[in-house]
């Protein structure tokens, strides 16, 4: 244990599996998810190439580590305007992938319109990669 200020925190290590059923476990590396793709049966397929960035980490300038995952245009190497969706619910589509289907009427968002990558309450990939953004999902 350690202290802030007069916090003690306990730190853990976020790369290790945590044992959760919907936690698909800490596998950096970096895929293209070509257009026409489906990502999960139903789902919207892909517009456009995505260049997808598993638990990529992010440095902060106090040293702390967080791990997201990035999507972006696959087409260009330029920079892009970033959209971060910060939220409790996880990276790699969160308790979106397995939850949603579970929900009544998928809380009214029908499987068609999106393509199974945005995270519970976050921007989808595939609309915004589209558009020219990259997206990040912070673990």
């Amino acid at each position: 244990m350690e202290r802030v200020g007069n916090i003690d925190v306990i730190f853990k290590d976020g790369t290790k599996s945590t044992g959760h059923p919907l936690y698909p476990g800490f596998e950096p590396g970096t895929t293209i998810l070509t257009k026409g793709t489906t990502v999960k049966d139903g789902h919207l397929t892909l517009p456009c190439d995505i260049l997808w960035e598993r638990d990529t980490v992010i440095k902060l300038r106090d040293g702390t580590k967080l791990f997201a995952d990035v999507y972006r245009p696959a087409s260009s190497k330029e920079k892009r305007p970033a959209i971060i969706a910060s939220a409790g619910f996880g990276k790699n589509g969160g308790i979106n992938r397995y939850g949603m289907d579970s929900a009544p009427w998928r809380h009214g968002v029908p499987r068609h319109i999106v393509s199974s990558l945005e995270k519970f309450e976050g921007p989808d990939p595939a609309y915004w990669c589209l558009h020219g953004y990259a997206i990040v999902h912070p673990g």
